[in-house]
């Protein structure tokens, strides 16, 4: 569990801890203050402080043991240690560093000194975490903008991206919600249930996607429980079951596709941090969603064509056996058209009239007939009308 911004005081005289807590508190930083080092390992087995501010010289285990413990056991390799020490030979100050300490401050200590060395130590600490989740940010969009352009189903995809972004980004629920109309919007991937597509939800409930998708910009709620936005959700029946929100557009070509829509049960959660990543991410997505769009249309429009040539295949199979029969029939027959054009005629037909198949192929019914039966045909060709 974290315990973001405390600093750890362990120190066995109780007079010390007294004068370092009060120190730090004037100076705004919040103090957990233990009087050993077992207390100090047992705490540190279940928090996370900003920085620990270790004295040395104490009973067993000293403060030599609890560096070692915290470095080789606990595997707290990131947390900053400031060390007290009345010691100041060569030898001992190299043992302080060898032994996993960050800074080391003499006793008696000098208040401007102590803050300003716990401050630098903070300073480095960020730096190298910012640093860090870099690194980690930049590792995880190589590794989703080679998802997003692979050959994989898409709704796979879509739940890599949104499972990994809940990961880094530390939330609760990360999905991907894409606009339908004014009304509905849909659901294609959510975090915790790799199941769930496609689902329909009216946008009337949530005017923070409908906020998102009319704006095109960013949107971060740190507090759903007093923001104005969120009042109509506060009235229904049912309470809110997340305490912050970040809603980032998926754009592309300056329309807005969907939301990527994080949550967290937390209220103030530092999603705030990830909105540069999330961002870069949802570009990613809002191409993958439009390529996907478009290789999906063509494999329709080849579907279609298919279903159409082997329709047609099966139509000429089907009625291969009535072409056969039509044109090896010991009578003359001819089709026509409603209006009497002939469109075929077979071999006997074309024997009986003389006339070669492109000669009867350009004539009427009516001129292959004697005038005689010209008014028969008439109401021949008017009855199939």
């Amino acid at each position: 569990m974290s315990s973001d911004g405390v600093i750890l005081v362990v120190d066995d005289d109780a007079v010390s801890r007294h004068v370092l807590t009060q120190t730090l508190d004037r100076a705004g930083l919040k103090t957990v203050a233990l009087p050993d080092g077992d207390a100090a390992i047992a705490w540190l087995r279940e928090q996370r402080p900003a920085l620990m501010l270790l004295d040395l010289l104490m009973p067993d285990p000293d403060g030599y043991e609890v560096l070692r413990v915290v470095r080789d056991e606990l595997r707290l390799s990131e947390l900053p240690i400031v060390v007290l020490t009345g010691l100041d030979s060569d030898d001992d100050i190299r043992r302080i560093f060898a032994s996993g300490a960050d800074d080391y401050i003499h006793k008696p200590f000098r208040s401007a000194e102590l803050v300003s060395r716990i401050r630098g130590q903070l300073r480095m600490r960020d730096y190298v975490e910012k640093l860090s989740q870099r690194e980690h940010g930049a590792q995880m969009v190589l590794e989703l903008s080679q998802a997003l352009a692979s050959s994989l189903d898409i709704r796979d995809i879509l739940f890599t991206v949104v499972e990994r972004l809940a990961q880094v980004a530390k939330v609760d629920r990360c999905s991907i919600v894409l606009a339908g109309d004014e009304r509905v919007g849909f659901v294609v991937a959510t975090s915790d249930d790799q199941q769930l597509r496609d689902l329909p939800i009216s946008l009337e409930k949530y005017p923070e996607i409908r906020k998102v998708l009319s704006t095109g910009k960013n949107l971060v709620i740190a507090d759903a429980s007093e923001h104005s936005l969120l009042d109509v959700v506060r009235r229904e029946e049912t309470p809110l079951s997340f305490a912050s929100l970040a809603l980032v557009p998926i754009l592309h070509e300056g329309r807005t596709l969907g939301v990527m829509f994080l949550r967290s049960r937390e209220k103030g959660a530092t999603i705030q941090n990830d909105l540069e990543l999330v961002t870069i991410v949802a570009n990613a997505t809002a191409i993958a969603l439009r390529n996907a769009r478009i290789l999906q249309s063509l494999r329709d429009e080849t579907e279609q064509s298919t279903f159409a040539r082997v329709e047609a295949e099966r139509r000429v199979q089907l009625f291969q056996r009535y072409a056969d029969f039509f044109e090896s029939a010991a009578d003359g027959m001819v089709v026509t058209d409603r209006r009497g054009r002939v469109l075929f005629a077979n071999t006997r037909a074309r024997e009986i009239t003389g006339y070669s198949e492109t000669e009867l192929a350009q004539s009427s019914l009516g001129s292959l007939l004697t005038a005689r039966e010209a008014e028969r045909t008439r109401r021949l060709i008017r009855g199939f009308e």
